[in-house]
């Protein structure tokens, strides 16, 4: 990996973009989120390319419902932009599990975001659709594609930007076939194993 070349990750859907730049060659992280506008972006990605002068900046976005559309707009404006499918993305090797479940954002001071949307979890069940493990007690609010609000009024401990966690959904059953394979672990939080998730090759 070029120490000169820019990495920057976007989570894009219809209610904000975020992102998330690294420059290897530093080790220097930097957040950002904007309106879910071309603007919006472009003046980010301006501010990252004075922040970081002399890199080349690549951005990088999971596919989903908003396609190739950002990704030739991008392009037309002079950045590179790959899309790619979750299934492509590299694993560091010797890491036996990839979660992507997190606090993404902090709005307020008990209420936080997470990237657990209703294309994460099933989103079929009327009511509640699912519960922080470890935040006993949060108020699950608004839940997008993309992202989910909770709110930690009633819950047991708190959460910061980054922080893990683990959302245990009420309907299970579709949950599972959204994903690949099931990571089975054992009492004292070790990785014990791995189950394909047939159901996801029957047509």
């Amino acid at each position: 990996m070029n120490q000169n070349i820019l990495h920057v990750g976007l989570d894009v859907d219809d209610t904000r973009y975020h992102g998330a730049a690294f420059n290897k060659g530093t080790g220097e992280v930097i957040n950002f989120r904007c309106r879910p506008t071309l603007k919006g972006l472009l003046t980010q990605l301006d501010k990252l390319q004075r922040h970081f002068q002399g890199c080349s900046i690549w951005l990088c976005y999971e596919a989903s419902y908003v396609g190739f559309h950002l990704q030739r707009n991008l392009r037309t404006h002079g950045w590179r932009c790959d899309v790619v499918a979750p299934s492509s993305i590299p694993s560091p090797r010797g890491k036996a599990v990839k979660t992507d479940r997190s606090v993404l954002s902090k709005p307020a001071g008990k209420t936080i975001t997470v990237d657990c949307g209703s294309k994460a979890v099933s989103p079929d069940s009327a009511g509640v659709r699912g519960r922080i493990l470890n935040l006993d007690g949060a108020i699950p609010g608004k839940q997008s594609e993309e992202h989910w609000v909770f709110t930690l009024d009633t819950a047991v401990g708190d959460a910061a930007v980054g922080d893990a966690v683990y959302i245990l959904p009420t309907h299970i059953c579709t949950t599972v076939a959204l994903y690949d394979r099931a990571v089975t672990v054992g009492r004292n939080g070790e990785v014990t194993g791995h189950w394909p998730i047939t159901a996801r090759d029957r047509v």
